[in-house]
């Protein structure tokens, strides 16, 4: 009988068939990617013109990946002598928490948006570092760095609040159970934190052998009227939320590494106001030079603060288009490639097959589909597109209006799988890679309040002795899967050690042995391919393609030679088991 093609891929518009047609190419081998040793992967692959959406949601849960239209796993020898065995990776969404450095990339790109910041490089060909954007009242036009006590100053009160009160505050919600802070509320928190009048840092500092800064937020008494019942008022509030943060000590290491001297020295409340005692070293050497001299109690440093007045504003959006071969897109892959990784023969037809060609075809999100709990507030400074249609993406980064970064992502029922991401190296200071990353996290979170079923971000392969990939398992609750049980195990520290002992060279990552040797899963597969082939009641029933014709695999081995039956049957056998029987039943084998 002849196929039914269905409706062709090529939009969001477009509908995917319920089937997918695979030709399966078995083993091969690849060098590595990762290391220069020079080691070859041993792998297990297919081609697919077309997959559907739910076959490979489960092939990614079997540590299947795909390459354009390739789709392949390692196996068992990459994990037991090979030179960067890879293990899937994920992190829930909807728990994930920034650390100290993930926030401080937020911060910089917050600061570098609102002009607080600009770029600089050395003439001696240092990294692009950042340098705080103000302008002399004095010379129209002329510019000046921010004299260094107001920057230390500004510092520290942007520490104070991201280091320490905002983690604290976090804690504090969760461990009472109130309602988490969002929109507005949770933007404007960070504006109340600032030096205090010298009459209250006198008193305190009256208490204190050492010099005083003290910084106050005033953040209680909007979340006392957020909190509406829960407190008696601010004053009470702050108090609590005062002691919590003197017995976490959280973010007080931070403060540390501000400069010579600073530390914090304690954290009490007063009148509602929530007040960090920090010594900043020698006292005489905070006093202001800058031309209008900086305001003491004055905006903070995401307020631009200090009578500093800001560079330009700019504005990063981020757009999401179906896969497809865009001029632009590939200059900048071209840029890309040839600056971080000095490769200079990037042409069209081998970006097209790597980050253009897609077996996913594009379906629309089903509406009304139920909710899960309410997405934590976003992470990066602009909007996240909405999940409307489930394939394959390229999402672009602009600031006004210019390309500097393209995610390339596919979007299933059940997570967002990053596949590549490109940076216009101009742009390094940001450390896109990173905010990339927050940003997918967002568009998870944001779609799993309407599409429960979506709240994973896989993030590809983690490898545990490759710098350029291990910075995955830094985004947390991070998981990793096992090859040989297809578990999801935490990668906790535990883990992670057992990891660094074994070289990042684990078959089973749940502490114990899968079957014999650790080797579970491919001893199953290569004993069930076995069983198919021998009993043929399940490998007789898997669908065939063959000249635009499809026929059962039962039938088909009537009517060929016995050499190539045989032949056939091992391979298709072997193909089952490593795709899982039941789903291979759903699938179309394709033959020539």
């Amino acid at each position: 009988m002849e196929v039914e093609e269905g409706s062709q891929r090529g939009g969001p518009a477009a509908s995917t068939a319920s089937h997918s047609i695979v030709r399966d190419i078995g083993q091969y081998e690849s060098p590595c990617g990762y290391c220069s040793s020079g080691n070859d992967h041993k792998n297990r692959g297919m081609v697919t013109p077309r997959m559907c959406h739910q076959h490979y949601q489960r092939l990614l849960d079997r540590s299947w990946r795909r390459c354009g239209n390739l789709v392949y796993r390692s196996e068992a020898e990459t994990y037991t002598s090979g030179c960067c065995p890879p293990y899937s990776i994920r992190v829930d969404a909807l728990r994930f928490q920034p650390d100290a450095k993930q926030r401080k990339t937020l911060r910089r790109l917050r600061s570098y948006l609102d002009g607080a910041w600009e770029p600089r490089t050395f003439e001696n060909g240092e990294d692009t570092v950042m340098r705080e954007a103000v302008k002399k009242k004095e010379g129209k036009g002329a510019e000046a760095e921010c004299c260094e006590p107001c920057a230390k100053l500004q510092a520290a009160c942007w520490v104070v609040w991201e280091e320490c009160l905002a983690p604290a505050l976090g804690a504090f919600i969760e461990e009472r159970g109130l309602p988490r802070c969002e929109g507005g509320l949770a933007t404007g928190l960070g504006k109340t934190v600032r030096r205090a009048n010298p009459k209250i840092e006198r008193e305190y500092a009256g208490k204190s052998d050492q010099p005083v800064v003290l910084f106050s937020s005033s953040a209680c008494f909007s979340l006392a009227k957020h909190w509406r019942g829960a407190f008696a008022d601010a004053a009470e509030l702050a108090g609590l939320l005062s002691a919590f943060v003197s017995e976490a000590e959280t973010g007080f290491e931070a403060v540390e590494g501000i400069g010579a001297g600073c530390r914090v020295l304690g954290v009490d409340s007063k009148a509602g106001f929530v007040n960090v005692a920090v010594t900043m070293g020698d006292p005489r050497g905070l006093s202001c030079s800058c031309p209008r001299g900086g305001k003491r109690g004055g905006k903070n440093k995401a307020q631009g603060g200090g009578g500093k007045k800001r560079g330009s504003r700019k504005v990063l959006t981020i757009e999401m288009a179906p896969s497809a071969f865009v001029q632009e897109e590939f200059e900048l892959f071209c840029k890309y490639q040839a600056s971080v990784h000095k490769d200079d023969d990037s042409d069209k037809e081998g970006y097209t097959r790597f980050l253009v060609e897609t077996p996913l075809g594009y379906d629309k999100v089903p509406a009304g589909a139920e909710g899960s709990e309410k997405p934590p507030p976003p992470l990066v400074p602009c909007e996240v597109p909405e999940l409307t249609t489930y394939g394959s993406f390229h999402q672009q980064y602009r600031v006004d209006g210019k390309l500097v970064a393209v995610g390339v992502v596919d979007i299933m029922q059940a997570c967002l799988s990053s596949k590549y991401f490109i940076w216009d190296p101009d742009y390094a200071f940001l450390e896109l890679g990173k905010v990339s990353s927050l940003a997918e996290i967002d568009f998870v979170a944001k779609a799993s309040a309407r599409h429960r079923d979506l709240r994973y971000y896989y993030q590809g392969f983690y490898i545990h002795t490759c710098p350029k990939v291990a910075y995955k398992a830094d985004y947390k609750p991070a998981e990793l899967l096992c090859p040989t049980s297809l578990e999801w195990v935490t990668f906790d520290d535990d883990l992670r050690a057992r990891m660094a002992e074994a070289g990042g060279r684990m078959l089973s990552l749940r502490g114990q042995g899968d079957g014999e040797g650790g080797a579970g899963l491919f001893l199953k597969e290569g004993r069930t391919a076995e069983e198919l082939a021998e009993t043929m009641t399940d490998l007789g029933k898997l669908k065939c393609l063959l000249h635009g014709k499809l026929f059962l695999l039962e039938d088909l081995v009537q009517v060929i030679p016995s050499d190539f039956k045989n032949l056939l049957l091992a391979q298709t056998a072997r193909w089952m088991a490593s795709c899982g029987v039941e789903m291979a039943e759903e699938m179309v084998y394709q033959l020539n």
